[in-house]
């Protein structure tokens, strides 16, 4: 029973590893699209598209740091019905987010929570995991990405922090 235990968890860590592959195959090619795009607002709409369809951030959005370091932004994202929608009217002021501070003030890059509620117009509309990665430019903040797994609640995969930190840089 050991040895075929064993030989399952080979075979799922090599499932797991492929589709990493991919998935920073994947990477490579959304990097080539969106550095091709000009305008801001289209660069935005397309790395949430991008980010869901090709690297299966189910629930994605991305929120820009305004210039007083005071509030962030929403620009698009995923929504509950999983349809790219535009996240515009969203702000979040950065006294009420604590604990965003150690993406605008620090040396956080990426918080992951594997059992924690979920939000929607800052109500808990579900329960799962979720993960929050730092924009940066040149060791400058300028934005944050949030994903999480309200849609299909399927576990969380080893290299998906990584992958989200990878797609912010």
């Amino acid at each position: 029973i050991a040895r075929i235990q064993s030989q399952q968890a080979l075979r799922e860590s090599e499932q797991t590893l492929q589709a990493f592959l991919e998935k920073q195959q994947s990477l490579q090619e959304i990097g080539i699209q969106l550095s091709a795009i000009e305008n801001p607002i289209d660069l935005y709409e397309k790395a949430i598209e991008l980010g869901s369809e090709k690297l299966g951030f189910e629930r994605l959005g991305l929120y820009l740091l305004d210039p007083t370091q005071k509030f962030v932004h929403g620009t698009f994202g995923i929504g509950i019905d999983g349809v790219l929608r535009n996240e515009y009217n969203e702000v979040l002021v950065l006294a009420d987010e604590p604990w965003m501070h150690g993406f605008i003030y620090g040396e956080d890059r990426l918080i992951v929570n594997e059992d924690v509620d979920l939000f929607e117009n800052r109500e808990v509309i579900g329960h799962g995991w979720s993960i929050t990665a730092a924009l940066w430019v040149r060791n400058k903040a300028i934005g944050v990405m949030f994903s999480d797994n309200l849609l299909s609640q399927t576990p969380l995969n080893p290299y998906q922090p990584e992958l989200m930190a990878a797609y912010a840089a």
